[in-house]
């Protein structure tokens, strides 16, 4: 049965513009309620049904290895020991109040358009298949369909496309605005939101500074085959929960947290024989980090040297390469925090 995914507030506007009749449907399958609590909402991404895990749109990204937030081990972890969330940190916060004006922002500059807020708190997928996959967009967009298709009631043929809105100060893997050329972690998580609501295509708003740029993510039929191979992996991933058999083990900052939860002490004087291959790997790295400290601190002086009194050394095609800044550093106090560290000892 298909939904409208909207509140009854924005049903009632969006009616009010387009007609009596009009309104945008969804196949997608509405979870939570809207005003849902944060408890409910855990539970609900939990399971979708016994041994079968919910992965949500932006954990997604971290199946799949291209998540600069988290690692698939560290969400592997998150859900086979049902950790809770960590406490939000500022930039979490600040996103979080700031997508109400990115919004705006967005819907200013489409006027074309109705944004709206979600009338769920999470969407399921469909089909029972891919029942696990589960999102939360920040927004819809209603819009009118490009389809020439009349409807037997003589009302406006509406879609709902979703929308992203980012409050991302850097970062690599931005391009021209208008364009589908988002970091790769946030193309996952909207290609995940227009497979789950049936969207041709989704939008992204992103709040650099005092700098708005909107970029349009069309969910073609390549899309849509990137979506099937991501799927299989999540699907292999499922499993290995199943199966209790975790990921690899990578450099992720949050594969070290995890790590640093799961064995939260040590056993004081208590000693365990390495595998010959890792203690030699050890060593191995931390001499070459050594090296290419140095080595780097070389150059960086080189470069001190060669821009004498210039701020800005440029390559041979015009390229900005370094730039040097001179700036008072504040004292501060650093309050009291648990550091767990390794140090070489051979």
């Amino acid at each position: 049965m298909a939904h409208i995914p909207l509140s009854r507030n924005d049903i009632r506007k969006v009616r009010a513009r387009w007609g009596a009749s009009s309104a945008p449907r969804t196949w997608a399958k509405p979870l939570l309620p809207a005003k849902a609590s944060e408890q409910d909402w855990l539970e609900a991404r939990r399971e979708a049904r016994p041994g079968w895990w919910r992965i949500g749109a932006s954990e997604l990204a971290a199946v799949l290895d291209v998540s600069p937030h988290t690692s698939a081990f560290a969400l592997w972890w998150a859900k086979q020991a049902t950790w809770a969330r960590p406490e939000p940190n500022d930039a979490m916060v600040f996103g979080h109040k700031l997508e109400k004006v990115i919004g705006e922002i967005w819907a200013e500059r489409h006027p074309e358009t109705m944004l709206c807020r979600p009338g769920a708190a999470l969407y399921g997928h469909r089909e029972w298949a891919r029942e696990w996959l589960v999102c939360t967009p920040d927004f819809l967009a209603v819009c009118e369909s490009p389809t020439t298709i009349a409807t037997l009631d003589g009302s406006t043929l509406l879609t709902i496309e979703p929308v992203e809105c980012k409050s991302d100060e850097g970062g690599k893997g931005w391009g021209k605005p208008g364009t589908d050329e988002v970091p790769f972690h946030h193309k996952v998580q909207v290609y995940v939101q227009c497979e789950i609501l049936g969207a041709s295509r989704g939008h992204l708003m992103r709040l650099a500074g005092k700098k708005a740029t909107s970029y349009v993510l069309p969910y073609d039929d390549a899309a849509k085959a990137l979506m099937d191979t991501w799927c299989g992996e999540a699907v292999t991933f499922l499993q290995s929960l199943r199966d209790n058999v975790m990921p690899d083990i990578d450099g992720h900052p949050s594969t070290t947290d995890a790590l640093q939860h799961i064995h939260a002490g040590y056993v004081p004087d208590k000693t365990t024989v390495l595998p010959v291959e890792l203690a030699n790997d050890y060593r191995h790295w931390h001499a070459e980090t050594a090296r290419v400290k140095e080595e780097f601190e070389t150059v960086k002086n080189q470069i001190r040297a060669a821009l004498g009194d210039a701020q800005t050394g440029l390559d041979g095609e015009g390229n900005r390469v370094v730039r040097r800044t001179i700036y008072k550093k504040r004292g501060y106090e650093v309050g009291p925090q648990e550091v767990d560290e390794l140090r070489r000892l051979s």
